[in-house]
């Protein structure tokens, strides 16, 4: 075999697997985003509200990028109404300031059911 067509060869094929494994790797950051952004099946249809948090609470690791967290809200309905939710939060460490204390979310609640609420990532 000539070795400029095998070197050819060798840079093609080269090429072709890094394109492949980078597809593999973005379709990973994609899928990752769609289960963040996945709400609760059980507060699927449930009003939304504004939350605004007031805690947010480390409470263990649970595997090498995920931490659990404790993340307490002030919901005001859209009647005016106020009261205190919370929910339990899977956070990368590059995601926790997302819910600092101060920041702002729309929550789905559930009426007549406690005060856990689930934010609404967009």
């Amino acid at each position: 075999m000539d070795p400029l067509l095998a070197i050819g060869l060798v840079v093609v094929i080269g090429g072709l697997f890094l394109a492949a494994v980078a597809g593999l790797a973005v379709l990973g950051v994609m899928l990752r985003r769609h289960r963040e952004r996945r709400l609760d099946p059980a507060f699927v249809g449930a009003p939304v509200a504004h939350g605004t948090v007031t805690e947010q609470t480390f409470r263990g690791r649970i595997s090498n990028e995920a931490y659990e967290h404790l993340i307490v809200y002030d919901v005001r309905l859209p009647d005016g109404r106020t009261f205190h939710g919370w929910e339990i939060k899977h956070l990368a460490r590059w995601q926790r300031s997302r819910f600092a204390p101060g920041t702002e979310h729309p929550v789905a609640w559930r009426p007549g059911t406690g005060d856990e609420v689930r934010a609404i990532v967009r």
